[in-house]
């Protein structure tokens, strides 16, 4: 796994990427007790479309080259693949 570099607004998220073949998971924890901004500055593999892979909720693609944005409730996560 890799650790991912990105912004945030208060103390509290970290994220990481894990591959294994032709497959990616990008793992977002939000450890803060508040709402947290995410900006990631190049989202770190391709995906048409991006989907919660515990909650189903489907998110926008990310753009190649482009910063990403999140923004992460008190005390969750994230865990976005590519969609199936």
């Amino acid at each position: 796994f890799e650790i991912l570099e990105m912004e945030t607004s208060g103390i509290g998220p970290w994220g990481f990427v894990r591959k294994a073949g032709d497959e990616a998971i990008l793992i977002i924890i939000n450890f803060s007790s508040e709402e947290q901004e995410v900006v990631i500055g190049e989202f770190p593999f391709r995906a048409e479309q991006l989907v919660d892979l515990i909650t189903g909720q489907q998110y926008p693609t990310p753009t190649s080259g482009s910063s990403y944005s999140l923004t992460l409730a008190p005390a969750s996560a994230l865990y976005l693949s590519q969609s199936p």
